[in-house]
C-alpha cells in the first residue's frame, strides 16, 4: 500500500520523458538538448513558446523567465510531465509584480550547472550505446527497450526519468519515461500512460512502429526477464488488461486511454526470457526452448 500511494501521488507530477514534438534549444552546445512533450498533450503555439523559454531558463540556471501568466497551467502540464530537468527545480512562483516567474532551484549555481551537464552527457552515452544515428528506428526501439530494462534497479525512493538516467534506479513510473525520453530524443513519438495494479500504479509507454500502436513496459519485463526477455515488448490493449489492473488506463492528463487495434505481431513474444536480433528479424524465445521469429 506505502508503495501504491507513493506512485499514485508521484504519477502526475514527475512522469519525466521528452517527445519528437520538438524544438532544439539549450544554448551552450554542451547541453544542447530537445524541448519536447507527450505526444498525446495538445497545447497551442504560445504555451509551447513559454515552455521552451522556461526549459531554456533551467538548462542555464536562470532564476527569471517571462510569459503570459493566462499560459502557466499548460506551461506546467508540459514541464512537469514532459522535461526531466524539472528534478533540479525547486519551485516557480509569479514575481511580486505578476511580470515574470521565478525559478528557485535544488542545488547552488555551480552545483545545477554540473548536474545539467551530467546528464546530457549521460544521455548521450545511452543513445550512443543504442545505436542512434547508426541503426533504424525499429533497431534502436529495440536496443532502449533492453537498455532500461537491464539497467535500471527497482528502488520505490526514485520516481522520475532523471532518476532513472542518471542513477540507474527508479519504479514503474521512471523506468517508462526513461524509455520514452530516449526516443523522444532520437524523434520518435511516444506517449505515457498509467493504471493502478493490485499492487502498485503501472506505467505504459505508447510507440508507434510502422503505422501501429503498441505498449511497452520495461520495469515488468526487468522484474520478469531481468531485461532479457521481450515479454512485455509491443505489446496489445487486452496485454495490459491480464497484468492485475483495476482501473482504466489513463494518459497523464487524466484522459482515458482509447483502446486500439492493430496486427499484434508481437502476441509470440509472451512469457519470452531470451532474443537476438540479426539482419533486422528479432528471434525471441522461452525456456521451453520454443522459438519465434518476426522481422523488425
Amino acid at each position: 500500500m506505502k508503495k501504491l500511494l507513493c506512485v499514485i501521488s508521484a504519477a502526475l507530477v514527475i512522469v519525466s520523458a521528452f517527445s519528437a514534438c520538438s524544438s532544439d534549444k539549450g544554448g551552450d552546445e554542451s547541453n544542447k538538448i530537445s524541448y519536447s512533450y507527450d505526444s498525446h498533450l495538445t497545447v497551442n503555439d504560445s504555451a509551447k513558446r513559454a515552455y521552451e523559454s522556461l526549459c531554456d531558463a533551467v538548462v542555464a540556471g536562470e532564476n527569471t523567465v517571462y510569459f503570459n501568466n493566462a499560459l502557466i497551467q499548460d506551461v506546467n502540464q508540459l514541464f512537469y510531465t514532459s522535461f526531466p530537468l524539472n528534478s533540479l527545480v525547486e519551485k516557480i512562483e509569479p514575481s511580486d509584480d505578476n511580470s515574470s516567474f521565478v525559478i528557485t532551484y535544488k542545488n547552488d549555481a555551480e552545483q545545477h550547472k554540473k548536474l545539467v551537464k551530467d546528464f546530457v552527457k549521460k544521455t548521450e552515452s545511452i543513445m550512443k550505446e543504442c545505436g542512434y544515428g547508426k541503426v533504424s528506428n525499429n533497431e534502436y526501439i529495440l536496443n532502449v527497450y533492453s537498455y532500461i530494462a537491464k539497467n535500471i534497479e527497482v528502488d520505490y525512493s526514485y520516481t522520475t526519468a532523471y532518476d532513472a538516467i542518471v542513477s540507474n534506479l527508479g519504479t514503474s513510473a521512471s523506468y517508462s519515461a526513461a524509455f520514452e525520453y530516449l526516443l523522444r530524443q532520437a524523434g520518435i513519438d511516444s506517449s505515457h500512460i498509467y493504471a493502478p495494479s493490485v499492487d502498485e500504479v503501472l506505467f505504459f509507454s505508447v510507440v508507434e512502429i510502422d503505422g501501429e500502436e503498441y505498449l511497452f513496459a520495461p520495469y515488468n519485463e526487468h522484474k520478469e526477464t531481468e531485461g532479457n526477455g521481450l515479454s512485455y515488448f509491443g505489446m496489445v490493449y487486452n496485454d495490459a488488461l491480464t497484468m492485475s489492473i483495476i482501473d482504466s488506463l489513463r494518459h497523464t492528463n487524466g484522459d482515458i486511454f482509447a483502446r486500439f487495434d492493430n496486427s499484434n505481431r508481437f502476441a509470440d513474444f509472451r512469457g519470452t526470457d531470451r532474443y537476438t536480433y540479426e539482419d533486422g528479424v528479432i528471434t525471441a524465445g522461452k525456456s521451453s526452448g520454443e522459438q519465434h521469429k518476426v522481422e523488425f
